[in-house]
């Protein structure tokens, strides 16, 4: 992209710490039976140690909680799956939980173009922002994406990458990567 005009990331505030090898300081179970408790366990994680969950959009940064990140992760296969097949229009992250409302929107637009908006209804009078990039944009975006969230569960949560959950997970998304993009 010339001008950053969307941007989904996850980021350290600050230096990264070595991964802990004791289990017991967090708490945290290898034996998960759903994805929705292994993506905010992580999410939970990472916000632990301020690594944080972000949308960029025209140069306009906005936060969200490890509830929300969570909750991306939940939505990303179907977010990949969106961007490789033409017949799926649109996919749609409506994320509401106790003080916590926004909505996120992918849209397919003419010309291989994609439309991104995001609206935090937290906000008093926030309007929905929203980018257009191309395809090779969305996809360069989503692949970045999921790489820094693989390199950080190893490196940051090892208990939770070596889950067999997380590793199916990880597989599905290493065969959409691999054979469409």
């Amino acid at each position: 992209m010339h001008k950053e005009i969307l941007n989904i990331s996850i980021e350290c505030k600050k230096q990264l710490l070595p991964k802990d090898k004791d289990r017991k300081h967090y708490n945290y179970n290898s034996d998960y039976d759903n994805m929705t408790k292994v993506f905010f366990d992580l999410s939970e994680s990472f916000y632990k140690r301020d690594v944080v969950f972000i949308y960029k959009l025209k140069g306009v940064e906005f936060m969200t909680s490890s509830l929300e990140l969570g909750a991306f992760l939940e939505n990303f296969y179907n977010l990949v799956l969106f961007s490789i097949d033409k017949k799926i229009e649109k996919n749609e992250l409506n994320f509401s939980f106790q003080e916590y409302n926004s909505l996120s929107v992918f849209k397919k637009v003419k010309n291989n173009r994609y439309s991104f908006s995001f609206e935090d209804r937290m906000l008093p009078e926030f309007t929905v922002v929203d980018a257009i990039v191309s395809i090779l944009d969305l996809r360069l975006i989503l692949i970045t994406f999921y790489h820094r969230v693989i390199y950080l569960a190893k490196n940051l949560c090892p208990y939770i990458s070596k889950s067999e959950l997380f590793i199916v997970w990880q597989s599905d998304m290493n065969f959409l990567f691999t054979n469409y993009y």
